[in-house]
């Protein structure tokens, strides 16, 4: 009884000191693994960027004037860049469906290598429309003129898609003030346009009038209502307050 006593109490004792926390050999405890997180890269500067892609250097687009996101930075530096070296398949593929029409029409009818030689630079901004659609301005200068194009583009869906945005008459003369806020009156004056467009004729009538009256009374000249065009009667190109400029071959 006493051996039988003795081997009952080394198991109590056994158990009692494996519940107080001494090692199981049976089950050793398993190593702690940490997880180490890498470092995440910061985002490329637009300078960077463009050094990266090769960006052709008559692309001009400060980081303030960028979009905020790399994948977005590059979608619009790409379809420009295409567009500027005349890789006209790739850069129909960037076009939405609408576009693409028109873009095949002007292959077919114009000199677009000719047009393209004489673009000088182009200076991006970007914003969004009314609805939050992303949205980049693209400031042209062709043989020394101002001409403009507004572009809503997606890079959220299967590839970029690039869609372009109506271009209402002499638009380079009706914007104003820093160039941060061209987007926003760009489509301030297309609202208006539709506004017009709905009322009754005579309304219409009334408002040309009045605005002639107001244009005898003045005496400052109003700026022209046609957008210049390539091969057209240009005016003298505007100077943009506060742009820097870039001195040929240096990459912004």
């Amino acid at each position: 009884m006493l051996r039988n006593n003795g081997i009952v109490a080394s198991l109590i004792s056994t158990v009692t000191l494996l519940g107080c926390g001494e090692v199981d050999e049976l089950n050793p405890p398993q190593e702690t693994v940490v997880q180490v997180i890498p470092e995440r890269k910061p985002e490329p500067s637009v300078s960077e960027l463009m050094e990266s892609l090769v960006i052709d250097e008559r692309v001009y687009m400060t980081t303030e004037n960028a979009p905020v996101g790399t994948q977005e930075r590059t979608a619009v530096l790409r379809f420009f860049d295409l567009f500027l070296r005349g890789r006209y398949q790739e850069f129909r593929t960037m076009l939405s469906f609408e576009d693409q029409p028109l873009w095949d029409l002007m292959i077919e009818t114009q000199n677009i290598d000719e047009i393209l030689s004489n673009i000088e630079e182009v200076e991006l901004v970007s914003g969004s429309s009314p609805t939050g659609e992303p949205a980049i301005l693209a400031m042209f200068v062709y043989r020394g003129v101002d001409m403009y194009q507004l572009w809503n583009y997606d890079t959220k869906d299967e590839g970029e898609m690039f869609h372009a945005v109506p271009s209402p008459p002499g638009v380079v003369y009706r914007l104003s003030g820093p160039i941060s806020g061209y987007i926003d009156q760009w489509y301030a004056i297309l609202d208006e346009q539709m506004r017009l467009a709905n009322l009754p004729d005579e309304e219409i009538r009334l408002d040309v009038n009045l605005d002639e009256e107001s244009e005898d009374e003045s005496a400052t000249p109003s700026a022209p209502v046609a957008a210049p065009s390539p091969g057209g009667d240009a005016p003298i190109r505007r100077h943009r307050p506060g742009k820097p400029r870039r001195p040929p071959g240096v990459p912004g």
